[in-house]
């Protein structure tokens, strides 16, 4: 029988989103979704699963809702009643560093928890495998990968690391003293079969000299920088060593649109709307950044209330520059308020010493344009 691990990281059950506004809540319930599918998925006997390993931030924080605990607890719970082991350890938004942290203050049910002063590896039969855990866990104990502990014992089975950890492709790295840091000469001189990896929440494959390391990413973008698909990370253990597969998961994607109008011009603010609905998608998170020089106007907030109802949610971040454009530099000869203030502005500008010092400028002439259209502009 080949062994079937399913790797899960970087869940973050509870995590706020709070620069999703009032969706904030919504977006929150998908990542306790996503959790409850991956479980039954897990615990579903047709795909095969014989082992789950949570490689860190299970939670958002070290303590989480009571609610979210009992979650865990039932779900696991229903795993492991389908002959299913659990392997979970630490992370760092869940830390176990806290004396009130919730694998310190609560009993998550008949799981394998790693801790910084485990002893490795931890054997156990699975089916017909003999499974070695070789676990990485920052803590009063341990401040940095223990590669001792962590190096193949020689023994039959399926050798599997489990740490949340920053990886670097090479030697010579500060790590931040908030985490763990290993480099892939580390992770190859282990030896092990694959190392399950978590921290950063972008999947991730490194063959690092004969060891598969693996950081499997969250199931549910929580940020900007994690756009794209999600993906559910299984792992095969053959004679042939470790098969990943990866298989898209996230109910809602979150992307960025980057609408450059040096290369691609908009003639208004309507053909601008006509670029933002035709990539519409209600289960979207969508953020359009707008670059370039633009020659019109355009209100960010006027166009993300008209398309409210057609995404998730949906954010436009102006990056445009109008210093140059035609319709600003028509200004300069009036002999009004706003000729003064954009004579004064251009000049600014074109004296600007920095890029960013040129930014500002230009975002306050486009503010002040805004204030002094219409009949007051005289």
């Amino acid at each position: 029988m080949n062994l079937r691990l399913l790797h899960l990281a970087d869940l973050h059950l509870g995590a706020n989103c709070a620069f999703l506004g009032e969706k904030a809540g919504e977006r929150k319930k998908d990542f306790e979704r996503a959790f409850e599918r991956a479980m039954d998925f897990a615990r579903d006997a047709a795909n095969g699963i014989d082992l789950v390993v949570i490689a860190g931030d299970l939670f958002d924080s070290h303590r989480p809702e009571p609610r979210l605990v009992e979650l865990v607890r039932r779900k696991f719970a229903a795993v492991r009643e389908a002959g299913v082991s659990i392997v979970l350890a630490p992370g760092t938004h869940d830390t176990s560093s806290y004396r009130d942290c919730v694998y310190r203050e609560e009993n998550l049910g008949d799981i394998l928890l790693l801790s910084d002063d485990s002893d490795c590896p931890v054997s156990f039969e699975v089916g017909d495998k003999t499974v070695h855990i070789y676990g990485a866990v920052r803590g009063i104990h341990c401040r940095d990968v223990p590669l001792d502990k962590m190096s193949r014992i020689s023994a039959d089975g399926v050798h599997i690391g489990v740490m949340h950890a920053a990886v670097q492709p090479t030697s010579g790295v500060d790590f931040s003293g908030g985490e763990l840091g290993v480099t892939l000469p580390d992770l190859a001189k282990t030896r092990l079969d694959y190392i399950a990896l978590g921290h950063y929440h972008n999947f991730k494959q490194y063959p690092a000299d004969g060891v598969t390391a693996v950081y499997p990413g969250t199931l549910e973008g929580r940020s900007f920088r994690e756009t794209g698909d999600r993906y559910l990370v299984t792992v095969t253990f053959t004679p042939g060593g470790p098969a990943v597969e990866k298989t898209r998961f996230n109910a809602r994607t979150i992307r960025q649109e980057t609408i450059d109008l040096d290369r691609t011009p908009c003639c208004d603010q309507s053909e601008l709307c006509n670029r933002v609905e035709s990539v519409a998608d209600k289960d979207a998170i969508v953020e359009f950044i707008v670059r370039g020089d633009a020659e019109f106007s355009f209100s960010t907030a006027a166009i993300e209330e008209m398309f409210a109802d057609k995404f998730f949610y949906l954010r436009i971040v102006d990056e445009t520059r109008v210093y140059c454009a035609r319709w600003v530099k028509q200004f300069r000869d009036e002999r009004t308020v706003r000729g003064i203030f954009v004579r004064i502005l251009i000049e600014r500008i074109d004296n600007a010493s920095t890029d960013e010092e040129k930014r500002l400028l230009d975002m306050a002439l486009r503010l002040g344009l805004t204030e002094l259209a219409g009949d007051d502009a005289d």
